[in-house]
C-alpha cells in the first residue's frame, strides 16, 4: 500500500490541478460492472465504437447521455405481464453503465439494432492543443 500512496503523492506533486481528474474518475466506479457486456472497437486512430449487448430491451427503455466528462447508458425495463418461465437465462435487469471519457472524445452517433446499442465516439482535438506558429 505504501507504493500506491507514494505514487499518488508524486503524481499530485508533479501536476497542476489534477484533483479534478480524480473527482471525475472515482465516482464512476459505482457504475462499473460486468452488465451489460461490452465491446470497444477502434475503427480509426480518431474513432471508437462501443457496443453493449441489450437483449430484450426496447429502444424506449434505454437512455444514453454524457455528463461531466462521463458517458452513461441507463436501462429501465418496463413492467411486463407475469409470465411463467420454464427456463430464464437471458439477463434482463435495470442497469446504469458508465465510463469516463477522455477529454477529447465526443459522442458522434448512437444506434440500437438487433439488441446491440452502438455508440460511436470521435476524438476532437481542441483548438488550444493544435500547433500554431507565430510570426514576429
Amino acid at each position: 500500500m505504501q507504493l500506491a500512496h507514494s505514487f499518488f503523492d508524486d503524481l499530485y506533486k508533479g501536476s497542476i490541478a489534477l484533483d479534478g481528474f480524480f473527482d471525475r474518475v472515482y465516482p464512476i466506479s459505482e457504475t462499473y460492472n460486468s452488465y451489460p457486456t461490452e465491446d470497444v472497437i477502434q475503427e480509426t486512430d480518431s474513432r471508437l465504437r462501443v457496443e453493449l449487448a441489450l437483449a430484450g430491451f426496447d429502444r424506449s427503455e434505454i437512455k444514453v447521455y454524457t455528463e461531466n466528462g462521463k458517458l452513461y447508458v441507463e436501462g429501465t425495463l418496463q413492467s411486463k405481464p407475469d409470465e411463467k418461465y420454464l427456463v430464464r437465462n437471458i439477463a434482463q435487469r435495470n442497469f446504469r453503465w458508465g465510463r469516463v471519457l477522455q477529454e477529447q472524445l465526443q459522442v458522434d452517433s448512437v444506434s440500437f439494432v438487433n439488441g446491440i446499442l452502438k455508440i460511436t465516439l470521435n476524438r476532437h482535438t481542441p483548438e488550444h492543443e493544435l500547433r500554431k506558429e507565430y510570426s514576429f
